[in-house]
């Protein structure tokens, strides 16, 4: 879970919706955050979520 501020989120266009750069740092960092946390691997991630971002 990343806790944003409504700019952060969707009120400016540099938001996370608007803005393919954060949106993809954030998905990185989440992805590496589950991995880490969970001892688990890129292919668990892409088995649990379809997809990876690293």
């Amino acid at each position: 879970m990343v806790f944003l501020t409504p700019e952060m989120h969707n009120m400016t266009n540099y938001g996370v919706h608007f803005n393919r750069d954060f949106d993809l740092k954030l998905k990185k960092a989440g992805e590496r955050a589950w991995i880490d946390y969970y001892g688990k691997s890129k292919e668990d991630f892409i088995k649990r979520y379809g997809r990876n971002y690293l």
